[in-house]
């Protein structure tokens, strides 16, 4: 009986060791539950009118929840309170943002610091948004000595709901550590915004008023280097009607600046100022284009000087289809250049039916974009674009690049418009 009892004894002992063995290798834990939850113990609220106080009590406060939470979330069971917990951070976070806001502009330098290298980025983000203009100088300033922390500015600029164009302008048009960081922002807006109905207060199209233009103009005359050059040309695309002086620069930029990178930037304008012009604006433009296409210039340039040809909405002269043309048959490893040329000259045979036999080799590309606007072409043209029925109905066949339904389309515009 004794025997037995050691002999039951052991194997006990032996399957305890043998789980324990097993758990360990496999990393598998008790559960949760077992493991007591630590108390969110919130520390006291400051009364100060210090903002670093309140930065760094935020920041306690955060890092104890994530520690707890951390630990919760493993039990679903604690789902509830992790839940309560979470709204309640909420309303600390608030409460802190608030206080910052009342303390006002002492809050400023503490929130960028806190912005570009602290860990509780969403407090000082909203802060400096909230105290909008004030917040636009020392931000630009600190992006002198934080380059790679650019993009944290831009966000607080995206949710800023104040108006700051005029402030960044006059930055960017003098002297100072700021300048940089200015120009940066502006380029970021130009690039970044279409100039819709965007919800974004420096987005919308008419955050920048025509009175700043003519300081950004001379800015970009005076301009040596040709990064800051590239950015200064780029940001005139905020503005939006045509302008003769500027288009004059851009042109002269595009033709001849020995970087390519101010070519391209200066282009890209420019087809901000074609969508703008009437037909008698667009002759400033046009022979540039023309120059352009002809000559050895970056590949990337002569794809923009056709977008700009491609935002036309009337007949162009013959030099600049020609050298459309020419742009058409360049042969680069980048097919784009062909593309976009041929993109060009189908939406140019709406206006100018001497481009339908250029509209009938864009539906020949392999390039889904100019398919289709070569097919939205005939759509418009009809009956004009009847020597297109044939390869319209290859497309529509073989469903070339999910053609198959504008292809159709355009097949139903020009039978109807025949009858």
């Amino acid at each position: 009986m004794t025997k037995n009892i050691v002999l039951l004894l052991f194997a006990s002992i032996a399957v305890s060791l043998t789980a324990s063995i097993f758990l360990r290798k496999s990393g598998s834990n008790f559960p949760q539950s077992l493991v007591p939850a630590k108390e969110w113990k919130i520390p006291p609220r400051p009364n100060s009118e210090d903002p670093q106080v309140w930065l760094d009590w935020i920041r306690q406060v955060q890092a104890d929840y994530e520690e707890i939470t951390n630990v919760l979330s493993h039990d679903p069971s604690q789902s509830g309170i992790c839940s309560e917990m979470s709204m309640k951070l909420g309303r600390i976070t608030h409460d802190v943002e608030h206080r910052l806001l009342l303390i006002g502009p002492p809050s400023i330098q503490p929130c960028i610091n806190q912005l570009f290298g602290g860990d509780h980025y969403g407090v000082a983000m909203t802060v400096l948004a909230n105290l909008g203009k004030r917040s636009v100088g020392p931000l630009t300033l600190a992006m002198h000595s934080n380059p790679e922390s650019a993009k944290s500015a831009y966000d607080v600029f995206n949710f800023m709901k104040e108006n700051a164009s005029s402030e960044l302008v006059e930055i960017a048009c003098k002297p100072g550590d700021g300048r940089q960081g200015a120009i940066d922002v502006l380029e970021y807006v130009a690039r970044t915004y279409e100039g819709r109905d965007e919800p974004i207060a420096i987005g919308r199209p008419d955050a920048f008023d025509e009175a700043l233009r003519p300081d950004l103009l001379q800015q970009l005359k005076k301009e040596r280097n040709s990064t800051t050059r590239a950015q200064l040309a780029a940001i005139q695309r905020v503005f939006r009607s045509p302008d003769a002086a500027v288009i004059a620069e851009l042109c002269h930029l595009m033709k001849s600046d020995s970087s390519p990178e101010v070519q391209k930037a200066a282009a890209e304008s420019l087809q901000q100022q074609m969508r703008d012009s009437s037909q008698k604006g667009s002759i400033l433009i046009l022979p540039s284009v023309a120059q352009v296409l002809t000559s050895k210039n970056d590949e990337e340039t002569i794809i923009s000087c056709s977008e700009i040809v491609y935002y036309t909405k009337f007949p162009i002269d013959s030099k600049t289809i020609n050298a459309l043309r020419q742009a058409a048959k360049i042969e680069s490893q980048d097919h784009r250049i062909n593309d976009y040329a041929l993109m060009a000259l189908a939406h140019q045979a709406i206006y100018n039916q001497d481009c339908i036999p250029d509209m009938l080799l864009a539906l020949d590309s392999q390039c889904y974009p100019t398919i289709s606007t070569a097919a939205d072409a005939c759509i418009k043209l009809g009956p004009k674009a009847i020597s297109a029925d044939a390869k319209l109905r290859e497309i529509m066949q073989h469903n070339t690049h999910g053609m198959s339904l504008k292809a159709q389309e355009a097949i139903v515009a020009i039978s109807r418009h025949a009858k």
